[in-house]
């Protein structure tokens, strides 16, 4: 009708049901919390929660709508607010429940976990969502190997128990016992699960993201395809589809058909638009496209408004604009204490600028630290085996280095061993890196049990005679560098960010390049001549002591792609007047063996560029003989494996 005002956006008319409570109807046509939280308007949401709140201060399904929006906002310690407050209206919700301890989870907060979980298992002993949120929780809060694993096990038993009893929906159990299987990384029993449940490649469903995920571990490229194909014909602008889609044909060495993939996810609405840019941008850097990685950074800061985008902060610290990265997240400065990410986000701003503005008190609201037990005696050899041999990953871990996978075997030296068993050792080998950074879980003097005295001989000539040297390693194999403090008491190593000692307190022997280069520079310059040991790896052009800039880079190819290294150490090498050595550990018959090897030396007139670049084809070549190595010494998280796959397309034989 002409001249009618359009209809307000507000949530005024409301009707009371049957039982008592009150319904709201929207007006016109406001957008729903749910749709603003999927095209990413955080803030929206939030706002329109409130009027929903305000219309309806008793309706617990608006205050979980109300938490999602505050937990999508990384306002994690209000979310956990919201969620009690609709306990204590429902507390005999199970939804609720499991909601409010995956929340503690993502806090650390192990034990108001375990009790909403146990409050609803009480209800209902074989509760499948409840049971995995209970999972969930532990593996959020890094409960121990064995924990972990008897904890596993008592969720399959209950969730078996569910499924004989005849009792509720057996689809559910066995849909239960699918997820189960992948946080225990068995993709196959995780397929045979949900095929059990009706669930089929062929068909868009409830779990199709899982089962391409399943395929995409078990390098199944044709049912993985198949898989995807199903969800995006139902939903083509699904995103986590396209986000395996985009994935699948980058570890296939389809740069192009990836990057229009990445660039399509761009343009549709909704907080992963962040988190994309940033890994697209990290990928132009790694091809040496500065100009198309500038413009996505420029677009990432458009884009991140609506919350603390932890990736988008990091990566400008990485790229030595630290002053950027302060200024972003001063922003949010009041939500320091709302999620653990953004307060460790704050804390690595503050050490790079030389102090700490802490608040006292611990993170996130959670109760403050027990006081640092008192150290019991030395683990004995074995005992630090066993920690090693119990490690658990994380499924979260898994899926942080699926992209890698499939480079890493096809590249690897056969040996017999099959996909499967490969790939299981795989992950617990990167996992095992949790042992050591950031805080390290064993003393230089524990692991030293394991090793073996001659593999340092090479070394004993300097250390005996307190000569320092210069220690080139890598990610590959352990994390070992604080075991070089046994040889070199005047040790520092190098690292991105900062790292703590067994007490959990920042390490004297960390020498961090998390934001001023140049100062860490000459930090390091001033430690070599007091005449300290420097261990540093290698294979993170981050770890350049000068920038990211060509000139400060020596070259080289590693499995015929072209690859650029920090000339840290041969520059060093040479100014110094120092020898520099190879150095990587692995595990040989539950003992952790070391290949140290000297690297070349400099010769006199030699130009400086051609000096860089044989050292660094030197490195390479040792580099390229560990990351072809065994399994169980195969880091499937270090930086270059992501370099081989964005730059396969350059490779020469």
């Amino acid at each position: 009708m002409a001249g009618t005002a359009a209809p307000p956006e507000t949530l005024d008319r409301r009707t009371i049901r049957a039982d008592g409570r009150t319904s709201v109807r929207r007006e016109g046509f406001a957008p729903s919390v749910e749709s603003l939280l999927s095209s990413g308007r955080v803030t929206e949401a939030l706002r329109v929660s409130d009027l929903e709140c305000a219309a309806d201060p008793g309706n617990t399904g608006i205050l979980l709508k109300r938490a999602s929006v505050l937990n999508a906002m990384l306002r994690q310690v209000d979310a956990a607010a919201v969620l009690d407050d609709a306990l204590d209206r429902d507390p005999a919700n199970l939804g609720l429940r499991i909601s409010r301890a995956r929340l503690a989870g993502a806090l650390g907060d192990w034990q108001t976990g375990e009790a909403h979980c146990q409050a609803n298992l009480d209800l209902s002993p074989s509760h499948p969502a409840t049971l995995l949120a209970r999972l969930e929780t532990a593996s959020a809060v890094n409960l121990s190997g064995p924990q972990w694993k008897t904890l596993a096990e008592e969720t399959r038993a209950r969730l078996e128990t569910g499924l004989e009893s005849g009792t509720g929906r057996p689809e559910e159990y066995r849909l239960a016992l699918g997820d189960l299987a992948f946080q225990e990384r068995d993709y196959d029993g995780a397929l045979d699960w949900w095929r059990s449940a009706g669930l089929e490649d062929e068909t868009s469903n409830r779990r199709s993201v899982q089962i391409a995920q399943c395929h995409l571990f078990l390098i199944d490229d044709t049912s993985a395809r198949k898989c995807i194909g199903a969800v995006l014909e139902a939903a083509p602008d699904s995103v986590p589809a396209l986000q395996l889609l985009a994935e699948l044909e980058l570890s296939l060495g389809n740069w192009a058909k990836s990057l229009e993939i990445r660039s399509r996810l761009l343009t549709l609405g909704g907080l992963h638009r962040v988190s994309v840019g940033v890994r697209l941008a990290q990928d132009h850097l790694l091809r040496d496209e500065q100009d198309r990685a500038e413009r996505l950074l420029e677009r990432c800061a458009e884009l991140a408004v609506e919350r603390p985008e932890i990736s988008y902060a990091r990566l400008l610290m990485r790229q030595q604009r630290a002053a950027e990265a302060w200024e972003y997240a001063g922003r949010w400065e009041d939500w320091m204490d709302q999620s653990p990410m953004v307060a460790q986000l704050f804390e690595d701003l503050e050490a790079v600028f030389g102090g700490r503005r802490g608040r006292g008190g611990s993170p996130c609201g959670l109760p403050a630290a027990r006081e640092e037990e008192q150290a019991g005696p030395p683990k004995t050899a074995d005992e630090v085996r066993v920690l090693f041999e119990e490690l658990e990953p994380r499924a979260s871990d898994a899926l942080g280095i699926r992209q890698n996978l499939r480079i890493a075997w096809t590249v690897r030296e056969p040996d017999g061993t099959p996909y499967r068993e490969w790939l299981e050792a795989v992950f617990r080998s990167t996992a095992s890196n949790c042992l050591f950074v950031p805080k390290p879980l064993v003393s230089a003097q524990e692991v030293a049990q394991l090793t073996v005295a001659s593999d340092f001989d090479v070394l004993r000539p300097f250390s005996d005679g307190g000569h320092p040297v210069l220690l080139a390693c890598s990610h590959q194999g352990l994390f070992t560098q604080h075991l070089m403090s046994l040889y070199f008491p005047k040790l520092r190593f190098v690292t991105v960010s900062n790292t703590l000692d067994g007490a959990g307190d920042p390490d004297r022997r960390n020498l961090s390049l998390g934001g001023d280069r140049i100062g860490a520079a000459a930090r390091l310059v001033q430690a070599l001549r007091q005449g300290e040991t420097i261990i540093l790896p290698l294979d993170n052009s981050s770890l350049s002591m000068m920038s990211s800039m060509p000139v400060s880079a020596a070259t080289g190819r590693l499995f015929g792609v072209p690859t650029r290294i920090p000339d840290t150490i041969p520059r060093l090498a040479r100014e110094f007047k120092r020898p520099s050595f190879w150095v990587f550990s692995y595990w040989q018959d539950r003992h952790i063996r070391y290949d140290i090897q000297r690297m070349p030396d400099f010769e006199e007139g030699e130009e400086k560029t051609a000096w860089h670049n044989r050292w660094a084809a030197a490195y390479l070549a040792r580099l390229e003989a560990a990351m072809k190595g065994r399994a169980q010494s195969i880091n499937c998280a270090a930086p270059l494996w992501r370099h081989l796959m964005v730059n396969g397309d350059k490779a020469t034989d």
